[in-house]
């Protein structure tokens, strides 16, 4: 069952060198495949910056949360959540199909189905 690992930690440096962090950051995870995705969050306002991951399963996810805390401390809030996958789908969420029996939903199909 896909989850995703919602984290989160605070920083104390200027907006352009956490940006600039963050992206030398992502190239360095693009060729990673432990995960399906990840988008990177950041709130100047509060210099708070996390992710959102998805990954295929909890095995994978709870690895990945055991090596951040071991690059990054216990400074950082790491929590894995189980998706619902109706409902996600219904509003229009990323996720990939991960076998026949569960396909992708096509977006036009998310259109027809989806009133809001």
């Amino acid at each position: 069952m896909a989850v995703i690992l919602q984290v989160s930690f605070q920083w104390d440096e200027d907006e352009q060198s956490v940006h600039a962090t963050s992206v030398a950051e992502a190239r360095r995870l693009s060729g990673r495949t432990e995960f399906v995705w990840k988008m990177i969050l950041r709130d100047p306002a509060t210099k708070t910056s996390g992710a959102i991951y998805l990954f295929e399963s909890r095995e994978k996810a709870q690895a990945w949360r055991a090596e951040l805390f071991e690059r990054r401390g216990s400074g950082i809030e790491a929590r894995i959540f189980e998706i619902d996958d109706e409902a996600s789908r219904l509003t229009r969420a990323p996720l990939a199909a991960r076998s026949a029996e569960q396909p992708a939903i096509l977006v036009e199909q998310l259109n027809a189905s989806n009133d809001e």
